[in-house]
């Protein structure tokens, strides 16, 4: 049996508390054919991270240490903990990887499975091992800030301008860009954006994710929604050019101004490039040469922008794009999914991550065959779908990266009538405490009219009547599905709803066709408030 050194061994090995010979022996044969040590610990004591910073890899765990792990195990090492137990119903193994375990294996272990299941384990550990590295460096650089300059960068962070900031503080904007210019001089970034992103990663690595989990969950420090603005591009009737024919945006009247008169020919901007490859496209960062309304950007705190394509006839008729501000401390993830030929499985093309890091390293080694997990289902079925209580629900194959991450609900919308075989699907996952969509509707085509099939309020389901709502002539749902595009809602909209309350605070409103051919099949309301 090959053993490590008990302390500061520099690769990922493999450890094993609380496992019975047979067990240990089987690990060992599959740690030796990933090339990696194997050492059995009597406890947890040398693996605890503040003892033990540079443990990496995975550790197995029997049933009785199952029960007695140590949180700071689960939360701030960065080894993957994966429990060994006799049989496990899934609802307690779901329950065991919403603490924060990797993995839940049962009696007999099997090489083929185990090997693999190591080389996995032992991926996610050194992403982890990066992660708090980075955590480690942010508090180091951010250490460098005297008080008033983090004066200025709280502020910063709570949206206010120079101006605004000086009368706060009794100082003059000189002194205010003075403070702003050290800080980030002295921290090594070049950008606000970049300033924020380490500043709210250093105050993260302080309070430590399971306790920003929890407040996700619990709901404190309600903020806005990271959705900036929204706008709809349509074509022109030559199909020369896209247009702005809609748009709506928070606190952010000069990007309206910037956008007065802007077209984008096929390939140019965020709508172009849309058109151009007839897939949802993700800007990770707006604040950027080649972005055309660049500054207006920074000016507003946009920091990101994603681009949907509508169909009609297999050809884009609109974009609708997403304005987003990251600087907002809710989780959320949007993402784009589509069919591999060689696999015939559903896998990730892009997305944009907020506080989802669990999420977002996990993503991209997930594969959704046809009818399986949201996006399989949803492009299976050529129809939106939306769940709520993702932790708890059984057909969700991320739930447990969810629920570490405090995303508590989904929607999803197939991008329909491209003229593929299989349509692309485009995830929005949230917080039901600080959703970015707040109402989300899915109405479905009865007769040729719209009857409601589900409706959520802050992520959680509404108890439909008896009698099944249907579309009022003239609403906004009822003229997307005459009109067969996208739509915003104004002031003068009249909104179909269930409850009178979820109009309350509604700042933006946005609907969805989902079309098969050259008619409309489903609808999809998303209400940010």
């Amino acid at each position: 049996m090959s053993t490590i050194a008990a302390t500061n061994h520099p690769k990922p090995a493999v450890y094993s508390v609380g496992l019975d010979p047979d067990s240990n022996r089987e690990i060992t044969l599959a740690a030796e054919a990933n090339a990696m040590g194997f050492r059995i610990e009597g406890g947890f004591e040398g693996l605890q991270p503040e003892e033990h910073h540079s443990a990496r890899g995975c550790l197995f765990v029997g049933p009785d240490a199952a029960e007695d792990l140590p949180e700071s195990l689960l939360t701030a090492s960065r080894l993957s903990v994966i429990a060994v137990l006799p049989s496990c119903p899934a609802d307690r193994a779901s329950q065991l990887m919403r603490q924060g375990l990797y993995a839940v294996v049962t009696l007999p272990l099997q090489q083929p499975a185990l090997v693999e299941l190591i080389v996995d384990a032992a991926r996610q550990s050194e992403l982890r091992h990066a992660r708090l590295s980075e955590n480690v460096g942010a508090i180091q650089r951010m250490g460098q800030a005297t008080a008033k300059e983090l004066e200025v960068l709280d502020l910063i962070i709570a949206g206010q301008k120079n101006r605004e900031i000086a009368e706060t503080l009794g100082i003059t904007v000189r002194a205010v860009e003075d403070r702003r210019y050290r800080l980030l001089r002295k921290v090594g970034v070049d950008s606000l954006p970049e300033l924020v992103a380490l500043a709210t990663t250093a105050r993260i690595a302080r309070s430590g994710l399971s306790e920003v989990n929890r407040e996700y969950r619990s709901g404190r420090g309600q903020s806005q929604s990271c959705i900036k603005g929204i706008e709809i591009w349509t074509m022109s009737e030559e199909h020369r050019e896209l247009r702005i024919c809609q748009s709506t945006y928070r606190d952010a009247e000069s990007f309206r101004e910037a956008t007065v008169g802007v077209t984008f020919h096929r390939g140019e901007g965020l709508p172009g490039k849309v058109w151009e490859q007839r897939a949802p496209v993700f800007l990770k960062e707006l604040v950027r040469p080649g972005f055309v309304r660049s500054t207006a950007a920074e000016v507003v705190r946009m920091n990101s922008a994603i681009g949907i394509p509508c169909f009609l006839r297999q050809s884009v008729e609109a974009v609708i794009v997403f304005l987003l501000d990251d600087f907002q401390e809710t989780p959320a993830a949007f993402e784009s999914w589509r069919i591999d030929p060689q696999s015939s499985k559903m896998h990730l093309v892009d997305g944009i991550y907020f506080n989802a890091r669990h999420l977002e390293q996990l993503t991209p080694h997930v594969h959704f065959p046809l009818g399986v997990g949201l996006p399989g289902i949803s492009s299976g079925d050529a129809r939106p779908q939306a769940v709520v209580q993702i932790g708890e629900h059984p057909d969700v194959i991320r739930s447990a990266s969810c629920f570490r991450d405090g995303i508590e609900h989904a929607v999803t919308i197939p991008l329909t009538s491209s003229g593929s075989a299989i349509s692309d699907v485009f995830v929005l996952l949230s917080n039901d405490a600080r959703p970015v969509f707040g109402l989300i509707q899915i109405w479905k085509v009865v007769d040729n009219h719209l009857e409601l099939s589900f409706e959520a309020l802050n992520g959680t389901a509404t108890d439909l009547p008896r009698e099944t709502p249907i579309a009022s002539e003239g609403s906004l749902q009822e003229r997307c599905f005459r009109q067969q595009r996208p739509l915003l809602a104004d002031d003068e909209d009249e909104i179909t709803l269930t409850q009178e309350s979820a109009t309350k605070n509604l700042q933006m409103a946005i609907v969805c066709p989902t079309t098969i051919g050259n008619r409309v099949v489903a609808v999809t309301l998303l209400g940010c408030q």
